[in-house]
């Protein structure tokens, strides 16, 4: 009985290392996800990365989005039919002023169909003969990946393997 009363001991205390273990790996694939992910004016996707360690369960949870991070998935795995929810185009900003706006913000805009192109645009007057383009009415849009996460991971590989191996 002491031999196998030692080995418990033995693999309970191997288990509680591995298990601090995975939180180190966490904070290594989190802060290097950070640096991999797409950086917009208000960090919102990066600040929303994060990780929670159970170790008690060997188990760590890296993720990122939420409540004001609806398009994280889409950053990392990219979105090949990005429809419209209410109107029937999407609003793609084009002046400087509209970033960060959606289309309701200015109600002075109007339709602007070019012969040349044969794009919609929403337009507002600009001065007193121009005309100030705002934003690229489409159909449908594509995001392409922008992964963060996966790179995270397969950046640090080596390092992972050191931290779970205990060097």
């Amino acid at each position: 009985m002491i031999v196998i009363d030692r080995l418990l001991e033995v693999m309970e205390s191997e288990i509680s290392q591995l298990g601090e273990r995975l939180g180190a790996v966490g904070e290594l694939v989190t802060e290097s996800a950070k640096q991999f992910a797409p950086k917009d004016e208000l960090r919102k996707l990066m600040d929303s990365i994060t990780f929670v360690n159970n170790p008690e369960d060997l188990e760590v949870v890296i993720s990122a989005g939420g409540e004001d991070v609806p398009y994280a998935a889409t950053q990392e795995f990219g979105n090949d039919n990005i429809i419209p929810d209410k109107s029937g185009s999407l609003t793609i900003p084009i002046s400087p002023d509209a970033a960060h706006h959606r289309a309701e913000d200015f109600p002075d805009l109007f339709r602007l169909h070019s012969l040349k192109d044969g794009n919609t645009y929403l337009a507002r007057k600009s001065g007193s003969s121009g005309v100030e383009i705002m934003f690229l009415l489409v159909k449908h849009a594509q995001i392409p990946p922008s992964p963060y996460l996966r790179p995270a991971v397969e950046q640090n590989i080596a390092g992972i393997e050191r931290i779970l191996v205990g060097h």
